[in-house]
């Protein structure tokens, strides 16, 4: 589990705020990390540094 709230800022990631819109969430294998359809995504380090 990560917690996106704080980063959740700027054009690209204020749509994910949207729980209906954040639900889009998808893998790409070739990034392997998260992404939406908007373009959004997250470093794998960025997100293995916010587990808990």
């Amino acid at each position: 589990m990560v917690d996106l709230s704080g980063a959740l800022q700027g054009m690209m990631f204020e749509p994910l705020r949207d729980e209906n819109y954040f639900s889009r969430v998808s893998v790409d294998p070739e990034l392997e990390t998260v992404v939406w359809p908007n373009g959004a995504d997250f470093a794998p380090e960025f997100l293995k540094e916010r587990l808990f």
